[in-house]
């Protein structure tokens, strides 16, 4: 039987090139990661400014196809490291190898 501990969940926005958090936030232990991600991405404009670009880098732990499409309907721009395994799954599932621009060249 383990002991009770106190535990919880944290996640934040933090701004490299300023080195400084911009947003965070503290839930339960069990939580959504990509949920908040997102949730703080889009407090992002009003912390830095609609008219400051930003780039969002995530580690692997974000493998989610679904956020990333609405991030990029939303027009934000993102690089996330995925695991290899996340990676071959989805390079499986293209049909034809990635290229740049439109598929007609």
């Amino acid at each position: 039987m383990t002991k009770p501990q106190a535990s919880i969940g944290f996640g934040c926005l933090y701004d490299v090139m300023n080195r400084m958090i911009l947003e965070s936030d503290c839930r339960k232990c069990k939580f959504d990661e990509m949920r908040l991600a997102e949730e703080q991405i889009d407090r992002v404009p009003g912390t830095v400014g609609i008219s400051q670009p930003f780039l969002v880098v995530m580690d692997r732990g974000y493998p989610s196809t679904a956020a990333f499409i609405r991030m990029m309907e939303k027009g934000i721009l993102f690089l996330v490291r995925l695991k290899s395994s996340n990676f071959k799954k989805e390079q499986a599932a293209l049909p034809a190898p990635d290229t740049w621009g439109h598929p007609s060249g």
